[in-house]
């Protein structure tokens, strides 16, 4: 009996000295894993870095072998539909009398058009082209559903983005001296207001009327205190089915809103129109007419598919 107390004393401070070894273990292995992380962390911030700085490095050397600057955009005012666009640059490396072309295209164009480059002295080139003006401001649209059933009224209001849709280019630039040619890559430039002030913003108002089946709209300017170039003449609707012209529907201006201009207080006309009678599914285009023959077409979505609106 006695001989096996002792036995199992012995086991147990064996059982303690094993747990405080598996422990003091432990805590080394512990710590033996968090000097690693930590090593890990200063590795990983090392290599960061140094990408960095391989990356700067890259860029410096980039732009130190770029031989063409950063092409500048100055529209001028249009006239006639036509906006007259000067793009000028500066040439790094210029041998005296080498001769200069800019290559451009809109985008989605399969030919370049050459412009011979003029110097401005000091490196300094530019071109000049006409661009053609194709607005399309910014639209806002507001849709209310009259119906008998309150839970079916609604009012969505969307906005277009308010740029050209001819504003966007592809150039290249090459300089030869008659022995031997640079070029540069293809790049893309946009054509956008940047000359400001060509058109106010617009205002759309669909008003359903379920028991016809019918929409009356009304559309006017919604110009800030600033001058337009060109001011809205009038509106139209054109419902299309693929490419056949289905319907065509005039809008009437036989009112004014007053408005606030840099001269004060003025009146703006207001374009009126019922839209019905039309085949649906279709594709259903805002023409909107202003100065100089200019104008632009815009789909109205929730024109397109009426039956789903009810």
């Amino acid at each position: 009996m006695g001989r096996s107390r002792y036995l199992l004393v012995g086991l147990l401070v064996i059982s303690v000295c094993l747990n405080i070894y598996a422990l003091n273990r432990i805590g080394d292995l512990t710590a033996a894993v968090r000097d690693a992380m930590r090593e890990m962390s200063r590795i990983k911030d090392s290599v960061y870095n140094g990408l960095d700085s391989v990356g700067d490095a890259l860029h410096r050397m980039r732009e130190e072998a770029r031989w063409i600057s950063k092409i500048s955009v100055t529209p001028d005012e249009p006239s006639d539909g036509i906006q007259p666009v000067t793009l000028s640059w500066q040439l790094r490396e210029y041998p005296i009398g080498a001769s200069v072309t800019m290559y451009l295209r809109e985008r989605g164009a399969s030919e370049f058009t050459p412009y011979a480059a003029e110097s401005t002295g000091g490196g300094g080139f530019r071109i000049k082209f006409d661009h053609v003006v194709r607005p399309e401001p910014l639209v806002s649209i507001t849709f209310s559903a009259e119906s008998s059933s309150p839970a079916k009224r609604e009012s969505v209001v969307s906005e277009s983005s308010g740029v050209f849709r001819t504003g966007e280019y592809e150039y290249y630039v090459t300089m030869t001296d008659g022995r031997e040619m640079r070029t540069t890559e293809v790049a893309s430039l946009d054509i956008k207001q940047e000359a400001g002030g060509l058109v106010s913003p617009i205002s759309v108002d669909i008003r359903a009327l379920e028991d016809l089946l019918a929409f009356d709209i009304t559309v006017h300017e919604s110009p800030k205190p600033e001058r337009y170039h060109y001011r809205l003449q009038g509106v139209s609707l054109k419902v299309r089915d693929r490419e056949l012209v289905v319907k065509e529907v005039s809008f009437k201006s036989e009112r004014t809103i007053e408005v606030p201009t840099p001269q004060g207080k003025g009146e703006i006309p207001v374009f009126e129109a019922r839209l019905e009678d039309y085949p649906t599914p279709s594709e259903v285009l805002l023409i909107l007419i202003y100065d100089d023959g200019v104008s632009t077409e815009l789909p109205i979505k929730y024109l397109m598919d009426p039956g789903r609106l009810f």
